[in-house]
């Protein structure tokens, strides 16, 4: 899922259908918490660290940060958690994301 979503980040309003569709089965087919998704993205940084070592620059650690963000803030949209955060150089801006995202229920 990453790299189609590389594939697509000039246009990514494309891929949130995908997302969405793959949050609703991980939130309610697979029974997975959002407070899951925290533990994916510890998860991911820490192998990331260990795997790169020196060359996990801070600006490659920001990116990939803002990717997995941006992409389980869109999963979990499509389940009542209607906050999206993206992370850019560090700060965290929030978009209450009925402006840009109806819920799944407004479909």
């Amino acid at each position: 899922m990453f790299d189609r979503i590389l594939r697509s980040i000039e246009s990514i309003e494309s891929i949130v259908p995908v997302l969405r569709k793959l949050g609703h089965a991980h939130l309610s087919g697979y029974k997975v918490k959002p407070k899951m998704f925290d533990s994916m993205f510890q998860a991911i940084v820490a192998t990331l660290a260990t795997a790169f070592k020196e060359k996990l620059t801070p600006e490659i650690a920001s990116a990939w940060s803002w990717l997995y963000l941006l992409m389980s803030d869109i999963m979990l949209s499509a389940h009542s958690v209607c906050t999206i955060r993206f992370l850019l150089f560090g700060a965290v801006i929030e978009f209450v994301s009925f402006l840009l995202l109806p819920c799944c229920c407004c479909f």
